[in-house]
């Protein structure tokens, strides 16, 4: 059994006919740096799909090749290093999703009624937040609503849109991947803005809006 495959990942930012290719630990490393990020951000980031589902395969192929070697008698001193591994990443996987939904529940009304955070949901978590939606919004009907006057049972999304919005603002512990030059980053106070670059590999406590898009775009990851 190979410690190190390597696998096709499609680049959102290469042409259809070209692809990425990465090893297994390239991908692990990348869903890992996703994860953190999504773990630290106040908002809910656009997911990593390629990644996830590239990770998602290589663990059926790696659980799949540790059943075969066990049923065949070859056992070696590393298969408790790869369960080990396998397990990890599958923690990895579901951590970052648990946390996707999370964030989705916590702000899903907002994120519905935005397009632009509508389209950070992968079909499966827009499924979720629409089913997620109804249901607190059965509860509140069933429970609250039905029993207060006509005027008053009318349930204004408008209103909860508004509840429960990310702190763009607070602060997060980034590692800077790639040299920044002249970012802004806003005075305690909010009156003035300091100007400053910032090195590669170097870790700053940051407040996020200063470095949305550079989280985005993997010039910087958050720890």
């Amino acid at each position: 059994m190979s410690d190190v495959a390597d696998v096709e990942l499609p680049n959102g930012d290469l042409s259809d006919e070209d692809v990425e290719t990465l090893s297994s630990g390239e991908v692990a490393k990348k869903l890992q740096e996703a994860w953190l990020n999504e773990k630290f951000a106040p908002e809910l980031l656009t997911p990593a799909t390629d990644i996830l589902e590239c990770m998602l395969e290589q663990i059926e192929s790696l659980d799949a090749n540790l059943r075969t070697a066990m049923d065949s008698g070859h056992i070696s001193a590393k298969m408790p290093i790869h369960r080990m591994e396998l397990e990890r990443l599958r923690y990895v996987v579901v951590s970052y999703i648990r946390t996707r939904l999370a964030k989705i529940q916590g702000n899903v009304w907002q994120i519905l009624a935005n397009e632009s955070e509508r389209i950070k949901l992968m079909p499966n978590e827009k499924v979720f937040a629409e089913g997620y939606r109804a249901s607190v919004e059965e509860v509140f009907e069933s429970s609250a609503l039905s029993k207060l006057p006509g005027s008053f049972r009318t349930l204004d999304r408008t209103s909860l849109e508004t509840v429960g919005r990310p702190n763009l603002n607070s602060y997060v512990f980034a590692q800077i991947g790639e040299h920044q030059t002249g970012l802004a980053i806003p005075e305690p106070t909010g009156d003035t803005e300091d100007i400053v670059d910032l090195e590669a590999g170097s870790k700053h406590l940051l407040p996020y809006k200063c470095i949305m898009s550079q989280i985005q775009d993997g010039q910087v990851n958050l720890t």
